[in-house]
């Protein structure tokens, strides 16, 4: 019986989309080592602590279903009169105008792809749509954000996100963080054979 990966482990290729702050990032590119490789995207990518490490690319721009430009809320729902550290990032007032990219597009050209990590508020569908054919391809592990409150921003349920993770061929296993199945949750979904 094979394990449920639910963290990347030595050698792997992972995509940390949301990576904001670079904390998860860090760590994974501590965990993969000089074998595996981490690609980090976020429109707004802040470092506090640690320089990126060598094994290590930083990508600025957002991921959605089709390649142009977009806009970008505030992050974690916050309201506009809520502005926090994002005033400092030139995210005052509605959000910010961003570049979007789909994963399918920046990884054509990959051969490997371990471990998917994406928290991106809700938009998380998009982003898979914008992915299918790798995730298709390549077959990652994926662990997503799942925000019921978020998602309703884009007129969407948690049952839209399942159904696409399960025509993607995707077993998906809630792991809950709180008692409130309302509260974000996060789903580790590991690939079905083709």
């Amino acid at each position: 019986m094979k394990l449920l990966k639910s963290e990347p482990e030595e050698g792997d290729r992972v995509l940390d989309v949301g990576a904001f702050d670079l904390m998860n990032t860090l760590d994974y590119a501590e965990i993969v080592g000089d074998t595996g490789f981490v690609h980090a995207i976020d429109p707004q990518l802040i470092t506090f602590a640690r320089a990126p490490l060598s094994n290590m690319a930083l990508w600025t721009f957002a991921l959605g279903s089709a390649k142009g430009q977009g806009h970008m809320g505030l992050p974690n729902g916050r309201r506009p009169d809520d502005k926090g550290p994002y005033e400092a990032l030139g995210m005052a007032g509605e959000g910010l105008e961003v570049t979007v990219e789909t994963i399918d597009n920046i990884g054509y050209n990959w051969t490997r792809l371990d471990f998917v990590r994406l928290d991106v508020n809700g938009f998380e569908p998009f982003v898979l749509m914008g992915g299918a054919a790798m995730l298709l391809r390549l077959r990652p592990t994926l662990l997503i954000r799942n925000s019921p409150d978020l998602l309703t921003h884009y007129g969407l349920a948690p049952i839209n996100l399942i159904a696409l993770l399960e025509t993607l061929r995707y077993k998906v296993y809630p792991r809950p963080l709180h008692a409130d199945p309302a509260l974000p949750h996060d789903l580790l979904c590991d690939p079905l054979s083709l």
